[in-house]
């Protein structure tokens, strides 16, 4: 049905002889927004271009060094704001485009929004609203996805003992990596074609720079929602390598980054509780390794491997493989690398129930924390800190029973990391909640525990809570279970059964 325009009112002044007739405010027939003075038409520009079956953001826009910039620290408020001023969109058609309401754009307008909580269903409006690229914010198109028939085969093999499930993928939570936008920005406008042709040094420096920010997002958010990406991101380089599409005098840094990717999907991999592909992407990873005669990147595998066994309850082998990081180190690690190898040996000491020994190393840990200077290594666990030592201070005091002086420490450690790093460590943080609630109950604060193991869960909707954390909330309900006619440990119980549902239903 044709909406027939309004007629351009005059009104008359009241009084006054000779008052030229003002033209009255005109609206836009489709979304009501006021219209331009310069505006002839019946149509804001947003709504015109959509009437006419185009788009009111042309696509070059996207790629603006201070547009580009904005998508990479994923500030939607920031890019509201920029396609504000320089397209001239009004509040109601960014509200139509977007999904958000015409209060909450305003608000974003005037820099008092806050861009935290993007859940996803509205990352999905806003992005296809938008018209922005899936490829430039490093989101996987979810009509482009790879097939349930997908293989996940490694780079340098074809070791089928990690197929990926690509079926669930396609219903995994999208995920924003900054650094995949950054760098298509980088190239810009010719950006997205990057990958076209053979791989070389500029490439393998793209893949360490998309390892490091995987794994400062899942700092932030749990592997349940990174995995895919992680995973999507080493398909995309491997299948390239496995057909021979590189500048062989780019081979050694290239098998580097590959692995240092692999290490990387592995650890989330952990993180989300897919022990199996963790174990892949890490034997690809120590295999990538050797071809590069790489022992830094040996050193991280080994060390990621050695948390995954001692996490999966196998404490001697998380030993040997810290001992396997330490021969990859000697000679080259300075002091701080060594003090997070002694930390993670301490662990898995604990472990085996040797608190003499633990505590020995963890002495050392803290000696070696100020021996030599780390500036030439500062990329190889850049998150390794003070902190973190308190951290592993805790998990051993746990492991031993030490409850009242583990809940001291990890308390420390989670105020530390709250004023240092703040919400950008939110899953490590909860991580760390979840086993001060095993330490309470150990201490038999029974009301405490169950508490702090809700407010662990009530992150869940968020995308901060992984499978590796609900692992330790599920001990926490064992436990409790014994309390189970308290009410805070039925309302603790309840949330939790309701919270492994809903994770799990997203595997599938």
């Amino acid at each position: 049905m044709e909406v027939e325009e309004r007629p351009v009112q005059r009104v008359a002044a009241a009084t006054g002889d000779g008052v030229r007739g003002q033209e009255a405010q005109r609206f836009c027939l489709d979304c009501a927004a006021a219209l331009r003075r310069t505006n002839a038409g019946s149509r804001c520009a947003a709504c015109a271009a959509h009437a006419d079956g185009g788009h009111p953001i042309p696509q070059r826009f996207w790629y603006a060094e201070d547009v580009a910039a904005a998508l990479a620290q994923w500030d939607l408020p920031a890019v509201v704001r920029l396609i504000h001023t320089k397209l001239g969109l009004t509040q109601v058609a960014l509200a139509n485009l977007t999904g958000y309401s015409q209060a909450h754009i305003s608000r974003w307008l005037h820099r008092n929004g806050n861009p935290e909580g993007v859940t996803a269903g509205r990352l999905h409006r806003f992005v296809e609203g938008l018209g922005i690229p899936w490829a430039l914010l490093g989101l996987i198109d979810p009509s482009a996805r790879e097939s349930p028939g997908r293989s996940a085969g490694g780079t340098f093999g074809s070791n089928s003992a990690a197929e990926e499930d690509h079926h669930a993928m396609k219903r995994r939570t999208f995920v924003v990596s900054g650094t995949f936008a950054a760098g298509l920005a980088a190239f810009a406008p010719e950006g997205v074609g990057m990958w076209q042709g053979k791989l070389g040094v500029m490439h393998a420096t793209y893949l360490h720079q998309a390892a490091r920010h995987l794994i400062e997002q899942n700092f932030r958010l749990g592997g349940d929602m990174l995995f895919g990406q992680a995973a999507a991101q080493f398909e995309m380089a491997h299948s390239k390598i496995r057909a021979g599409e590189y500048d062989t005098t780019a081979e050694l840094v290239l098998f580097a980054a590959i692995g240092e990717l692999a290490r990387c999907a592995g650890w989330i991999a952990h993180d989300a509780g897919r022990e199996r592909e963790a174990r892949y992407y890490f034997n690809e990873a120590l295999l990538a390794a050797r071809l590069s005669d790489n022992r830094q990147l040996a050193l991280k595998a080994y060390y990621s491997m050695s948390v995954q066994a001692d996490e999966d309850g196998h404490p001697r082998e998380a030993m040997h493989l810290v001992h396997a990081a330490q021969r990859a180190a000697k000679s080259w690690a300075p002091g701080r690398i060594l003090s997070l190898l002694a930390s993670a040996e301490a662990r898995a000491v604990a472990g085996m129930r040797d608190g003499g020994q633990a505590r020995s190393l963890l002495s050392r840990a803290r000696h070696l924390f100020h021996t030599g200077d780390s500036s030439n290594f500062a990329d190889i666990f850049f998150f390794y800190n003070e902190s973190e030592i308190l951290g592993f201070e805790g998990v051993c005091s746990l492991k031993l029973g030490a409850y009242a002086n583990a809940e001291s420490l990890l308390r420390q450690e989670i105020e530390q990391h709250a004023a240092q790093r703040g919400a950008d460590y939110q899953r490590n943080t909860t991580l760390e909640y979840g086993r001060l609630a095993l330490t309470q109950l150990g201490q038999f604060n029974v009301t405490e525990a169950a508490m702090t193991g809700e407010a662990v869960l009530s992150t869940l909707a968020d995308g901060v809570v992984s499978t590796r954390t609900l692992k330790v909330v599920g001990s926490l309900a064992d436990g409790l279970s014994a309390y189970r006619t308290l009410p805070p440990v039925q309302s603790f119980l309840k949330q939790f059964k309701d919270s492994t549902s809903e994770i799990g239903a997203r595997k599938l």
